[in-house]
């Protein structure tokens, strides 16, 4: 957990104004929790909640942002059936 949170805060910090970079942080987390153990996932969502929050600081076009949200709320979504299996 200490590595997957030191790779995507390090991304996270220099992604500045680009979605495409926080949109592909998204989904690398959704990749990762699809079946890990939880402290693991409550990495993922401590950084998915920090990208979003970074996000609306950096991201200056709505258009842009709203695809960073988007895709912070798929990832939400994605995360839901590892809740529900008791992860």
């Amino acid at each position: 957990s200490e590595l997957l949170q030191s790779f995507v805060g390090g991304v996270r910090r220099y992604a500045g104004e680009e979605p495409d970079i926080y949109v592909a942080l998204l989904r690398l987390l959704s990749i990762v929790t699809e079946n890990c153990d939880p402290d693991v996932l409550a990495v993922a969502r401590q950084e998915r909640d920090r990208i979003v929050s970074t996000a609306q600081r950096q991201i200056q076009e709505p258009a842009d942002l709203e695809r960073v949200v988007s895709a912070a709320k798929a990832a939400l979504l994605a995360e839901e059936p590892a809740l529900e299996e008791g992860v």
